[in-house]
């Protein structure tokens, strides 16, 4: 009987020492997608501050200006004439 009970308080301090080393994994993992985000935010910053906030706003709407002058040169006339 005392070495099922030996068992029981072994396999719970086991578990006890898993559990507690999860919540460190867990810490820290929280921890680095905070530095993360905090890093990203610092770039921007840094671009917004070496290269103004007029860059931000062009690299958002680039794909929609490059998918307008597709649109355009697909339905525009030609204006080269044709050489016989």
């Amino acid at each position: 009987m005392t070495g099922d009970t030996d068992d029981i308080i072994a396999l719970r301090a086991a578990l006890a020492a898993a559990e507690a080393r999860a919540e460190v994994a867990e810490a820290r993992a929280a921890s680095a997608e905070a530095q993360v985000a905090h890093l990203k935010h610092l770039i921007a910053r840094m671009r917004q501050d070496r290269f103004g906030a007029s860059s931000e706003r062009g690299a958002a709407c680039w794909p929609s200006l490059n998918s307008n002058w597709k649109s355009w040169r697909r339905h525009s006339p030609r204006t080269r004439p044709k050489t016989p």
